[in-house]
């Protein structure tokens, strides 16, 4: 997943957070919420690693 689309994600989760009254749902939305921004924080990381370790020349 690209990190924009991931993003959307996040915000989506994060306004079905601020909707939901069902709490089924709002704990769902939750965990989601919880994935998302921990798994778009590690994509974030292992790009900007990657674009560093690209730029020292082997």
């Amino acid at each position: 997943m690209q990190i924009h689309g991931a993003a959307t994600l996040l915000a989506l989760t994060g306004y079905g957070l601020y909707c939901l009254a069902d709490e089924e749902w709002r704990a769902i939305a939750s965990w989601a919420h919880i994935a998302l921004g921990f798994a778009l924080a590690a994509r974030v990381v292992h790009v900007i690693r990657a674009r560093r370790l690209r730029r020292i020349p082997a």
